[in-house]
């Protein structure tokens, strides 16, 4: 993964990420992943976006190297 976004930010001249996902609320390992991986993007220079529903500040902190774009739509049910 490192790699790959090393050769996107050289070779085609890609710094923006835009990381999306439904809510940054709970405490899973999907939540832990997103996060770290936006904070290991950051670190390598691009400027990264997480659009989310909600992010807890609590639990992930607020001191962040990257943007969090909060919708704060509410309630949301998923329809299968």
């Amino acid at each position: 993964m490192i790699n790959l976004a090393k050769n996107l930010q050289q070779d085609r001249n890609i710094n923006k990420i835009a990381v999306i996902h439904p809510t940054m609320d709970y405490h899973g390992g999907a939540e832990f992943v997103v996060d770290k991986l936006c904070e290991e993007l950051a670190n390598l220079n691009f400027k990264v976006t997480l659009f989310t529903d909600r992010f807890d500040y609590n639990f992930f902190g607020n001191n962040k190297n990257y943007k969090i774009v909060e919708f704060n739509l509410g309630e949301y049910h998923l329809q299968i």
